[in-house]
């Protein structure tokens, strides 16, 4: 007959490896809303043509980084226009603040390549491997054979 320790162990190391899974996802998933919500920006130095109702980029001047700041600012969202109010068809310089999306994407694959890294080193180190049973465990609990009971 199997004993309580072998019957119980394979259920717990299931459920402890997918434990540990939603503790990293979880992990993960926080890092990530943080790179989110605090980007990284970039500073643009643009030209800019004024149209009838809004303006396109005919140059980009100089890209500069900004630092991480919320997503939420205000301050990001809008842009400094030499001469403020320009006429339709004028040139104007523009400074302007983008989300740098090279740095937050890396940021988001070094999150990940840490995540299935601590996964997969901790599940090694805390889970051991799954024990075979032995015939033994398996055996016919009337008689202690291997054997099959005979049909009636």
């Amino acid at each position: 007959m199997p004993s309580h320790t072998e019957v119980s162990n394979v259920p717990n190391r299931a459920l402890s490896q997918f434990g540990l899974a939603v503790l990293v996802s979880v992990g993960a998933i926080a890092l990530f809303a943080g790179t989110v919500a605090v980007p990284p920006w970039q500073e643009v130095q643009c030209q800019r043509r004024q149209t009838l109702y809004w303006s396109e980029r005919t140059a980009i001047r100089s890209r500069s980084f900004a630092g991480f700041d919320s997503l939420l600012t205000p301050e990001k969202w809008s842009s400094v226009k030499t001469p403020p109010n320009s006429n339709s068809g004028e040139l104007f310089e523009s400074t302007e603040f983008q989300i740098f999306w090279p740095a937050l994407v890396g940021e988001w694959l070094v999150i990940g390549a840490v995540a299935v890294t601590v996964f997969s080193s901790l599940s090694r180190r805390w889970i051991p491997p799954t024990t075979q049973l032995s015939h033994q465990s398996i055996a016919d609990p009337v008689d202690g054979t291997n054997e099959p009971a005979a049909e009636l």
